[in-house]
Parts: structure tokens; C-alpha cells; sequence
């Protein structure tokens, strides 16, 4: 059965990522960070902007090797081949830097969720093709999950936070107001 949860919708521009990620901090265990790749690994190379040629590196890596793969999951939904890839959150700046991408075509950022989730469960339904959206999203297997939507062109998103525990909840809406940030 699905738990009642309480959802704060917000403007994060610049900063995505940072609350969930200061959150976190008050529990005892560091988050993880989920991403999707909808394309093959060597296809999220970027264009240098000076000489407009495709870089060597792939944009991510430098920060990903900072952060703790746990497990990659390939799984399909609705005809698309997707990788999912769960990082334990174990430097801020990477972390940030995967999230800081988010409006960008080639963005791979998808959840955040608290260190203290169930994460063989969120990995049984990741394998199984289940995914979080907003029409039925579950959160028992997390104490609380960070993500963005996104709106119908470049650079329109805003940041999602779902859980089922109170005080997260009261402490996010907290942030929001010490940050003069945008909640809808």
C-alpha cells in the first residue's frame, strides 16, 4: 500500500540539489544519488564552446569517480534502453556538479534519496522497469526523495521534494524560507 506523503515544489536555479544535500546531513548516513543514461556512456561528451569540437572526456566522469558507484541497472521502459546508476554521495562538489546540469540536454541527475532509504528495494524496482512519478509516487522505500521537473523548454525545471516524514518536510520548508526561494 502506498504511504501518504507531502510534496514542496520549488525554484532551485543555481543550487540544484544543495537543500536535499544539506538534508542529509542530519541523518547518519550519506544519500545516494541516482542517475539515468538514456544513450550510450561515450555519447555525453560536450562541445567545447571556444572551438566548437566535441571534447574527449566523457562531462561526467571527473565526478563520478569521486562518488561511490553502488550499482548500475539496465533496464527498458516504454522501448527506451536506460542505465541507471546509484552513487553513495561521498563529496558535496561532485554531487553538485552532476546536479548543476540538470537543464542541460545531456543531464543525467535523477533522484536524490536519503542515505537511510531501503536502497536493495528502490534497486528491485529500478531492475523491474518501475520508476517514481508524480501520479503514484511511493516513498516507502525513502525516508525522502529529491528530483526535478521539467517544463516545456530549455532551462524550465524546478526542483520536487517528496516524503513521508514530518519533521524533513517542516526542516525543507524551513530552508525555503531562510532562502528567500520560490515554493509553489
Amino acid at each position: 500500500m502506498k504511504q501518504k506523503y507531502k510534496t514542496l515544489k520549488y525554484d532551485d536555479y543555481g543550487q540544484e540539489g544543495l537543500l536535499a544535500y544539506e538534508l542529509s546531513l542530519i541523518e547518519t548516513s550519506n544519500p545516494y544519488l541516482i542517475c539515468t543514461l538514456e544513450y550510450k556512456e561515450d555519447d555525453y561528451r560536450l562541445m567545447d564552446n571556444e572551438t566548437y569540437k566535441i571534447r574527449d572526456e566523457v562531462w561526467f566522469h571527473k565526478d563520478t569517480e569521486q562518488l561511490k558507484e553502488v550499482k548500475r541497472i539496465n533496464t527498458k521502459i516504454h522501448l527506451h534502453n536506460l542505465t541507471y546508476i546509484i552513487y553513495e554521495v561521498t563529496n558535496k562538489q561532485a554531487y553538485l556538479n552532476i546536479w548543476s546540469m540538470a537543464s542541460h540536454d545531456l543531464g543525467i541527475a535523477c533522484y536524490t534519496v536519503s542515505g537511510e532509504s531501503d536502497i536493495y528495494a528502490i534497486i528491485g524496482d529500478l531492475k523491474s522497469g518501475e520508476f517514481f512519478n508524480d501520479e503514484d509516487f511511493d516513498c516507502s522505500h525513502s525516508p525522502w526523495v529529491y528530483t526535478q521537473h521539467y517544463g516545456g523548454g530549455s532551462d524550465e525545471h524546478h526542483a520536487v521534494f517528496y516524503t513521508n516524514i514530518s519533521q524533513c518536510f517542516d526542516y525543507m520548508q524551513n530552508k525555503l524560507i531562510q532562502n528567500n526561494m520560490t515554493c509553489f
